[in-house]
């Protein structure tokens, strides 16, 4: 069964943090939201949405949600000329980690500066019980995308919104999440952060970010995405070529090889590119993009396809 590629816009209603490893006092966020991140919260919402006063299937509707949709990763995007324009990040030799915006790869801005545009700090603490008063040691920045960018020059402001793609097996599962107009995302939903709206319906899309797809696969196949710089968390291994970019430690995901001991496994951080590039044969790697949203090469890399809906649950 064939798949369908479809865009998808979330505009941001409150801040977003999206949680990893914190730096001192600092907690620290992520700018963009995982494909795991956002199956989850679909999921519960779409649960609780069709319970009908019952209880809410989390299980059922996340193994549903596993099987027949594969989700892509949410960037930053800026609403211009009628249309959302995603920022995407790449690595580059020389200069490290840019951010650009999908129609004009010239626009090319540091992490530091687009950080400088889209994030924010809210300030917190722990109260002692004991003197109502804060606990020694206890005060935390966290990091939050705001619902607005700042331009840093004139100090302007515009709405900000996370867009990416979604790959969908039937149409009734695409009716089934147009229902849902609202969904929390990230950590700390219950003080309100997490806050996205989805804007107007679904878009049929023949390319992802500009690159090519394989959507006419077989029923128990994913779907394929050609691409030089990765738009996900990707499988590190020996069997991989060498990539441009960043790799880091993560438990879970859906990565099938981990490090026995701790439980983690090694994965290229979004904006990674092939080194190959250069080279006048060069061939652009073909990615699977698997049940959880992370990628493995094409008949090298395996990755842990079973199905999982306890992150739905939370």
């Amino acid at each position: 069964m064939s798949w369908t590629l479809y865009r998808w816009t979330w505009q941001l209603r409150a801040p977003l943090y999206l949680g990893m490893p914190p730096a001192g006092s600092l907690n620290r966020t992520r700018l963009f939201v995982p494909a795991r991140t956002l199956w989850g919260a679909l999921a519960a919402e779409l649960a609780r949405h069709e319970a009908e006063g019952g209880a809410a299937d989390y299980k059922g509707v996340g193994d549903a949600l596993c099987r027949d949709a594969r989700f892509g990763y949410l960037f930053p995007a800026e609403y211009s000329a009628g249309r959302w324009h995603a920022w995407l990040p790449s690595y580059r030799g020389g200069l490290g980690l840019v951010w650009a915006r999908e129609d004009d790869p010239n626009s090319r801005i540091s992490d530091r500066s687009f950080r400088r545009r889209v994030l924010h700090t809210r300030p917190g603490t722990s109260i002692d019980p004991r003197s109502d008063a804060a606990e020694e040691g206890s005060l935390r920045e966290t990091e939050c995308i705001q619902p607005r960018w700042r331009d840093e020059e004139s100090g302007a402001e515009s709405p900000l919104a996370m867009t990416g793609y979604v790959f969908l097996r039937n149409d009734a599962l695409r009716h089934r999440l147009e229902t849902i107009r609202q969904v929390f995302v990230g950590g700390d939903s219950r003080y309100g952060l997490g806050l996205m709206e989805r804007k107007d319906a679904l878009v049929p899309e023949e390319r992802f970010f500009g690159d090519r797809v394989e959507l006419d696969r077989k029923e128990d196949e994913d779907p394929i995405v050609h691409s030089s710089v990765i738009r996900a968390h990707a499988i590190a291994n020996g069997s991989n070529r060498d990539l441009l970019g960043e790799r880091e430690r993560i438990a879970g995901w859906g990565f099938e090889k981990r490090d026995q001991q701790s439980g983690k496994a090694s994965a290229w951080v979004p904006g990674s590119q092939d080194c190959g590039t250069d080279d006048p044969k060069y061939e652009i790697p073909r990615w699977r993009l698997c049940p959880v949203g992370v990628l493995a090469r094409e008949d090298t890399d395996a990755c842990d396809d079973r199905n999982d809906s306890s992150a739905a649950q939370r």
